[in-house]
């Protein structure tokens, strides 16, 4: 699962039963440890040679607890600015960009081939 928060990027899987919270940047994993001082107790794992390099290995129950609070505290409407509030606007904030236009466009051809075969149809 990936998952964008305000703190930062993580793609979430599960190894050896443990959840592995994997991000490109250390820092999106050290300002998630500082909002839930929790995650202090798991290491920061570096590891050069994966496609993300920084890695937490947490217990099921602390990553649902922090998933869930992730979740209590959205108050905002709108994300990409939430992220530009809260952290400024730097190449993570550009980076929600670039993923919001490429989804645009996946919307975009989804309607395309629908169009196109509703026509086709006819």
């Amino acid at each position: 699962m990936w998952l964008f928060t305000r703190y930062g990027f993580y793609s979430i899987s599960v190894y050896d039963g443990k959840f592995t919270v994997r991000a490109r940047l250390r820092k999106h994993l050290t300002v998630l440890q500082s909002r839930f001082p929790v995650l202090y107790k798991y290491q920061v794992e570096v590891m050069p040679e994966r496609d993300y390099r920084y890695r937490l290995y947490v217990d099921r129950d602390v990553w649902e607890n922090v998933v869930c609070e992730l979740t209590r505290e959205q108050t905002w409407g709108n994300f990409k600015s939430e992220v530009a509030r809260f952290g400024g606007r730097d190449e993570y904030e550009r980076a929600l960009h670039e993923v919001w236009e490429v989804m645009h466009r996946l919307q975009y051809a989804e309607e395309y081939e629908t169009t196109k075969r509703t026509t086709l149809e006819r």
